[in-house]
């Protein structure tokens, strides 16, 4: 405790992240985007208009960090086999389970049809 210091008057709490008094989750944000993530990733920007849920899962699936079989077993975790439970062809990867799978495509169209939105089938897009 040889470096303290102390000062005559009242306590206050200071934010040492950002010039501002107070403390701001906007000011959180930017110093874990620019400080904590790695720089090639994109920035923590949630979307006010659909549900926190749907924000963290592509927040998860943006850094590969969803628990899929092959995921799983990279961290060590002893799984039986890595390919994809749902159409026993590829492996359980975020690209193929988002992607590839014909599960997850025959899911994706009907996606598409029910919001009405003409999109190009993830089969034509190169991922």
């Amino acid at each position: 405790m040889g470096n303290l210091i102390l000062f005559e008057g009242s306590d206050a709490w200071v934010w040492s992240l950002s010039n501002n008094v107070g403390y701001s989750v906007s000011d959180t944000r930017s110093h874990v985007d620019e400080h904590v993530l790695p720089s090639s990733l994109v920035h923590t920007m949630w979307l006010k208009q659909i549900p926190r849920k749907i924000n963290i899962f592509i927040w998860r699936l943006s850094l590969d960090r969803l628990p899929t079989r092959f995921n799983l077993s990279r961290r060590g975790v002893e799984i039986e086999s890595t390919g994809c439970p749902s159409c026993n062809y590829g492996s359980d990867t975020i690209q193929h389970v988002m992607f590839a799978c014909d599960v997850a495509l025959e899911l994706w169209r009907r996606v598409r049809l029910w919001v009405d939105v003409m999109l190009p089938a993830f089969s034509e897009w190169s991922v």
